[in-house]
């Protein structure tokens, strides 16, 4: 629910800033890495349960995940401070 108030707050106040615009390359970017690393953390908790429910608890595999998902998020947080291509 707060990922898609997050989603539903940016998209207003991209569109209600003046010199900005929702189709700017860098919000565009930081939208799709946002859904990457949605993805990617519901990945880890599936992978974390579906192991711990088997018994055998694979950390590699959620390990891998999480790394993705801590990448996208860093990635989001470069595009909003440095705005390439804005």
């Amino acid at each position: 629910m707060s990922g898609a108030l997050l989603i539903v707050f940016g998209i207003w106040l991209a569109l209600y800033v003046d010199g900005y615009e929702i189709w700017d390359g860098w919000i565009l970017g930081a939208l799709v890495l946002f859904g990457a690393a949605s993805a990617f953390g519901a990945r880890a908790r599936t992978e974390a349960l579906e192991s711990a429910g088997a018994g055998e608890l694979s950390p590699r595999q959620v390990t891998i995940w999480h790394w993705l998902r801590t990448f996208s998020v860093v990635a989001i947080l470069v595009l909003m401070v440095w705005k390439p291509g804005a």
